[in-house]
């Protein structure tokens, strides 16, 4: 999803095709899914016994005919999805900033992917784990001779909720150490195929919606120009009419003290 949402919005800048989206988001898709069905401890046995056959009716809908014999022909799988989708990415007219992200999600990807490698394949010890389970049965065993002075009749219940209780504790110690068979991992890759293919298919609505935005910010913008412009007019015209009224009244009190005295030289 990471990926996705670094991708998409270039794709929409660029006017990508209707088909890019889909197989970009179907490959994301088949990276999840095979992932899944190679590491989940609960579908080993019959990923390994049924793989032919599984594997085609798992991703047949995600993925083209030649792209899937090529999935499955490789040895390590989500790494060779890994390796397509670095080249889609160096391929792309993606400018720096974009790319530079992206690869590092799909490094991202690849940094998770080895940590779950590595969880399942260094488990705890199985002599560790056996040792363990053995001592609770032995301890679980002799515990109702040390209650039967005290309980009596009673010790067969204690005992019963003593054992379930610490047997509990030893079965969710056990499931902790290959977390991958209680979680849902099938939904999860579900759920994410479901995301993109929406996203995908709202391509064209998406930018539809962009554009019509960007067309009224537009609209918006050239409307304040255009009043910024009228008001710096209006401002201009009120400046020129105050300038002109203090050059007349500059004129005039010059006139005044041009203008010689007549009068008192008629009377000499």
């Amino acid at each position: 999803m990471r990926l996705w949402r670094e991708w998409l919005p270039e794709a929409v800048a660029r006017e990508a095709t209707e088909e890019e989206p889909k197989r970009f988001a179907a490959i994301v898709a088949g990276w999840s899914r095979e992932w899944q069905q190679q590491h989940d401890p609960a579908l080993t046995l019959k990923w390994l016994s049924l793989f032919n056959r599984h594997a085609p009716l798992t991703l047949d809908a995600v993925l083209q005919p030649d792209e899937l014999e090529l999935l499955l022909a490789s040895k390590h799988r989500p790494n060779y999805v890994l390796q397509i989708l670095s080249g889609l990415v160096e391929s792309s007219c993606i400018v720096s900033p974009e790319r530079f992200r992206m690869d590092q999600n799909i490094t991202f990807f690849m940094d998770a992917q080895g940590s779950c490698e590595r969880i399942l394949q260094t488990p705890i010890p199985l002599s560790y784990t056996r040792h363990t389970s053995r001592f609770l049965v032995i301890w679980l065993g002799l515990m109702p001779l040390t209650l039967w002075k005290s309980c009596h009749g009673a010790m067969i219940p204690v005992s019963a909720i003593i054992a379930f209780l610490l047997l509990g504790i030893e079965e969710i110690g056990v499931q902790i150490e290959e977390p991958f068979g209680i979680l849902p991992l099938e939904n999860m890759c579900e759920t994410i195929e479901t995301n993109l293919n929406e996203m995908a298919g709202n391509n064209s609505g998406v930018s539809y919606l962009i554009g019509k935005v960007n067309q009224q910010s537009w609209h918006m913008r050239h409307e304040w120009e255009e009043n910024r412009r009228r008001a710096e007019g209006s401002h201009g015209d009120d400046s020129e009419f105050l300038r002109s009224s203090r050059d007349g009244d500059t004129a005039a009190r010059d006139n005044s003290f041009a203008t010689p005295d007549l009068s008192g030289s008629d009377h000499r």
